[in-house]
């Protein structure tokens, strides 16, 4: 799925479910192509938003923490402030840095969208494998705590 709004490609997805699955063997060919083809997408377009979204996550995926971290920064810097699917893009930053075991950032872009009253609730969070490590941090408490999921 590529728009405006998103850069997911099958083998981003085969690659990020390999690696979700506890199979990073499998992973890594997957995660190496789109690599490869999201740094020429950004060659030839800096700055697009939807393709450093998504090469966050391969690059922490791939183990890449600080190239994975300079790249949700600016990803993050590009996100406009009344975007439709900002409380999206955050979600997603957050768990290309969870998923980097960059902590800090990945609960500050949390905290940024479930602020914005966004789809995503704890709920989503917790059943999102990127997130999985986070569950024994007291700030996750915190966030379920100041986020709750309204059960009707």
């Amino acid at each position: 799925l590529i728009s405006r709004l998103n850069y997911y490609t099958r083998d981003l997805l085969r690659g990020l479910s390999h690696h979700y699955m506890g199979s990073a063997e499998q992973a890594q060919p997957y995660l190496q192509d789109v690599e490869s083809e999201l740094l020429r997408e950004l060659a030839e377009n800096p700055g697009q938003f939807t393709v450093l979204q998504s090469l966050c996550q391969v690059q922490a995926a791939l183990g890449k923490r600080d190239e994975a971290e300079s790249i949700c920064a600016e990803a993050r810097e590009r996100i406009l402030p009344d975007a439709f699917m900002r409380g999206e893009h955050l979600f997603n930053l957050a768990a290309g840095m969870a998923l980097a075991g960059a902590d800090d950032q990945a609960f500050d872009y949390l905290e940024e969208s479930l602020a914005t009253g966004a789809a995503f609730n704890m709920n989503v969070i917790g059943l999102h494998p990127a997130f999985e490590p986070l569950k024994n941090d007291s700030r996750y408490i915190e966030l379920s705590n100041r986020y709750p999921v309204a059960v009707p």
